[in-house]
């Protein structure tokens, strides 16, 4: 059986971060991740968030062309939170993830707890 990309994308600790920042702040683009975890540096980010999306962890809303990506985690992305015990740091949340056809995050529900916007996270991580 071939091996596939997805397959062997190795975490580095940075798309551990990314990933708990997508958590916390529900949606970002691609400008937003740049800024936060690739030091502004938009191209680095956009390499990463290539493979990150196609290993199926990182999923995109459907938009209009001439609208920026918002981007959002996948179950995937959830099962390895889990995995790594990141959300178990948020005790109100669930792990249990449930697909919602009217949901606008993609057909995920998530709970409703602390909400950190990436601007927030941003200002206080460059003071």
């Amino acid at each position: 059986m071939a091996t596939s990309k997805s397959d062997v994308l190795r975490f580095q600790p940075r798309d551990l971060a990314l990933l708990r920042g997508l958590f916390e702040s529900r949606i970002m683009t691609a400008e937003h991740i740049a800024a936060l975890f690739f030091n502004g540096s938009r191209e680095a980010a956009k390499k990463r968030l290539q493979k990150l999306k196609a290993a199926g962890f990182i999923g995109e809303r459907k938009r209009k062309a001439y609208e920026p990506a918002v981007l959002s985690l996948t179950p995937r992305a959830f099962a390895v939170l889990h995995e790594q015990g990141i959300l178990a740091e948020y005790h109100n949340f669930r792990a249990a993830v449930q697909p919602h056809a009217s949901d606008r995050l993609g057909g995920v529900r998530l709970p409703f707890g602390n909400v950190h916007h990436p601007r927030h996270t941003c200002i206080l991580r460059c003071e």
